[in-house]
């Protein structure tokens, strides 16, 4: 997952955040807008890394991403 104001074309200088999710919420793009994993999800392998699997169980498992002001997109 990944957040970016222009969209998933957009420039990777616009990226305000890369969610590999490979065994933890930390941000890979450079801006340490880092998540907490809430809960005890289960991690299962994946394409390259690991993943994290959020089984609707309704344990409450997720992962907690701080608010910035970098998340505030608009039009412009």
């Amino acid at each position: 997952m990944f957040f970016s104001p222009i969209g998933a074309g957009g420039y990777l200088d616009k990226l305000v955040g890369y969610y590999p999710f490979n065994s933890n919420g930390n941000d890979f793009s450079g801006k340490n807008h880092n998540g907490t994993i809430i809960g005890s999800p289960t991690f299962s392998a994946g394409k390259v890394w690991n993943a994290i699997d959020f089984i609707n169980d309704g344990a409450g498992n997720y992962v907690d991403i701080p608010h910035t002001t970098d998340f505030n997109f608009s039009d412009a």
